[in-house]
This record gives structure tokens, C-alpha cells and sequence, in this order.
């Protein structure tokens, strides 16, 4: 859904971008889920052009997931706890996530001395409860993220631009940065 925007985007935030299935035109040749089984092209892909970061998206551009420097694909339940760590190093306030999105929230969130506020599984849930508490960010173990001062929805922009922002404040690459966050196994 995002392809037309992408050149001018990284354009506008000053990277260069290199577009694996960058073309609109409704087929995806991956599940369109942004798992880490479907970020193998981008996994095989990124050390031969020293990338920085890949970004797997949804076909729809609400969900995210990440692929460290190095080509490991990280799961998707990464990607909220990221952000929401770089945004509360700025602001501090509500944060609010499903009911099944990863601890990594919740631990991320007390280390700030914030609460966290869980909904219902579904992006209206969690946005309902965004504008409820007045949360600061909200977002979900998919791979979604809401910043309600930026847009009351998931979006993958928003996302990206808030990673890379992490990567270039902290001076850390992205594999460092996954390396950091707590680690919990589902079960």
C-alpha cells in the first residue's frame, strides 16, 4: 500500500532505500504478514548491500517487523517494544498494547515508571483506549505501533521513521538494539 511513497520518504528522512517488492501492484510474492519466515529475502539480502536495517512490512502497512545489520530476522513482537523504549526516553505517559503482546511492554514501561493499559486483540481496541487514557503510544506484539500525536492508526512510516531515529540517536546498530530488550520465549 505504501510503495508509491517510499522513495520520497527515504528521500525526506535522508537514507537511501533499497525496495525488495517495491511495486504496487497487488501481488505480494510472501505471506503478507511480517513474520520472520517471511523476511528471509530481505534476511539473505541486506549484508550484501551493508544495510543498515530492513524493514518487512504488511501488505496493508500497519504492521512491522525488523531484520538486524546482520540478517537476523527479529519476530515482530519486537518492533512495539523498540519504539515504545525510544519514545519514553522522551516523553513519558500511558502506554497501551494488547492482551497478548510480548512482557518486553510491560518491563520497558516500569523501567520508565509508566503504566501500561491492556485491551482486547484488535487495533480499534487498542486505539479506543489510546484516546481513553490519553496514552502516549500504543501498539500491539504484531508489529503495530500508534503514536495518537502523530495518527490515531497503525502506521508503518511512522514506524520506520521512528526506528531509524533510535538507531541514529543511540548511535547503536539494530542488532544491538534488539540485543537489549528483555528476552521472554512464548509458550
Amino acid at each position: 500500500a505504501g510503495c508509491p511513497y517510499l522513495d520520497s520518504f527515504a528521500q525526506a528522512l535522508g537514507f537511501t532505500l533499497v525496495a525488495i517488492n517495491g511495486q504496487p501492484s497487488g501481488y505480494l510474492p510472501r505471506e503478507p504478514e511480517p513474520r520472520p519466515r517471511n523476511a528471509l529475502q530481505m534476511a539473505s539480502f541486506i549484508r550484501h548491500v551493508k544495510g543498515h536495517v530492513g524493514f518487512v512490512l504488511s501488505s496493508d502497512l500497519g504492521r512491522l517487523s525488523l531484520v538486524t545489520e546482520d540478517g537476523e530476522p527479529a519476530s515482530e513482537e519486537y518492533t512495539f517494544p523498540l519504539i515504545a523504549r525510544h519514545v519514553l526516553r522522551k516523553d513519558a505517559g500511558p502506554v497501551v498494547t494488547n492482551c497478548c503482546t510480548t512482557r518486553m511492554v510491560d518491563d520497558i514501561a516500569a523501567a520508565r515508571g509508566v503504566p501500561v493499559v491492556k485491551t482486547a486483540v484488535g487495533q480499534a481496541f487498542v486505539m479506543a483506549r489510546v484516546a481513553d487514557e490519553q496514552g502516549l503510544i500504543g501498539g500491539e506484539g504484531s508489529g503495530s505501533v500508534a503514536r495518537p500525536s502523530f495518527s490515531q492508526a497503525f502506521d508503518g512510516f511512522l514506524m520506520m521513521a521512528l526506528i531509524l531515529e533510535a538507531m541514529a540517536e543511540s548511535g547503536q546498530r539494530m542488532s544491538d538494539l534488539v540485543r537489549s530488550l528483555p528476552k521472554y520465549h512464548m509458550v
